[in-house]
């Protein structure tokens, strides 16, 4: 009998899977890649609420945490950049000074940073620390292609209707657990066990673009970011669509984005790509973690949203040892906060 079975392997069956492998617990992946909010997020890793200048909530908890995780794998994960919000304004300039000089400063700084060249910056930019670029493509692949040569990864779409319950364990398609997880991002509204969380739908989508001439090594953000990828591309975006749940690119969103890059840019470029996917939210932005209250194997691990990069690793280690070791969960996020579950 296995451990655990996990559906989903976006950041959050990810993080599950390096936190089950270092426990030593026998797992299956179940997981069909419909979701695609991980592998079409800009892998931005930022310490820093950028319009408020603000901290990221329990950052001092989360970062290190997620920079040790990405550091575990592999492949070549996480590229340290400074982040640089551009001003529109002169009061723009003043109101982050004022903040820098009260928050933390191991990440905000009070250097006001002129602009690149090729970059439209009149009023200056600020500059954050501690931040970068994952590259969770990489990672998801490389992961996803390993677990398949161990025979840990059923590339397959999960059919609710097959999971029985017993005291003790589940039986899904052949499989024998002690547990199962659901991560399976935005996929949750189609599950009977969760459909009464308040899990929505958040679509974003990315320009992927060339441009040779300005060799960046920061992270740019006027009302979307600008994220480098290597080898002269770039990511532009994402936007915020809570109204269309398709992962389908949009004629819309690449004039708002192009609208806003071209503002930023003062050099010529090449769209390569545009990329589109739906993170799981919540109602109240706080992830979601923890135990069915009626099935006691059944666990759900869900809603990171668009910081999902930076808090999964930590949330999912939680979580896993909760269920081995009994250590209690955060209670903001533990599912136990809706009470009509």
């Amino acid at each position: 009998m296995l451990d655990y079975i996990v559906v989903g392997f976006g950041i959050s069956g990810l993080s599950l899977s390096k936190a089950l492998s270092n426990k030593n617990r026998s797992f299956i992946i179940v997981s069909d890649a419909s979701q695609k909010a991980t592998l079409a997020a800009g892998g931005l890793v930022n310490p820093v609420m950028l319009k408020t200048g603000k901290l990221v909530w329990n950052i001092n908890e989360f970062l290190p945490y997620a920079k040790q995780f990405y550091a575990s794998f592999e492949v070549n994960a996480f590229s340290e950049y400074p982040i640089h919000r551009i001003f529109n304004s002169v009061e723009e300039q003043n109101n982050h000074l004022a903040l820098a000089n009260v928050i933390n400063q191991e990440y905000v700084s009070t250097e006001l940073v002129s602009a690149y060249n090729g970059i439209h910056a009149p009023f200056k930019m600020s500059k954050v620390n501690g931040g970068g670029v994952i590259s969770i493509q990489k990672i998801v692949n490389h992961e996803m292609d390993r677990l398949k040569q161990l025979e840990q990864f059923v590339f397959s779409t999960f059919d609710y209707a097959k999971l029985n319950m017993h005291s003790d364990h589940v039986e899904y398609d052949g499989l024998k657990a002690k547990h199962i997880i659901f991560s399976e991002g935005f996929g949750i509204v189609n599950n009977p066990f969760f459909q009464k969380l308040s899990i929505q739908g958040n679509k974003g989508e990315y320009l992927i673009i060339q441009l040779k001439s300005l060799q960046l090594k920061a992270i740019l953000k006027n009302k979307y970011f600008l994220i480098p990828l290597g080898d002269d591309l770039y990511k532009y975006g994402a936007t915020y669509n809570r109204n269309e749940f398709d992962n389908q690119p949009s004629t819309v969103a690449r004039d708002e984005l192009q609208f806003h890059l071209n503002k930023m840019l003062t050099s010529e470029y090449t769209i390569v790509d545009q990329v589109a996917g739906i993170r799981p939210t919540v109602s109240d932005k706080k992830p979601i973690y923890g135990t069915h209250s009626k099935y006691k194997n059944v666990h759900v691990f869900n809603g990171m949203g668009s910081r999902g990069l930076l808090l999964a690793p930590l949330l999912a280690n939680e979580l896993i040892n909760q269920l081995e070791d009994q250590l209690p969960l955060k209670k903001e996020i533990d599912i136990k906060r809706f009470k009509h579950l």
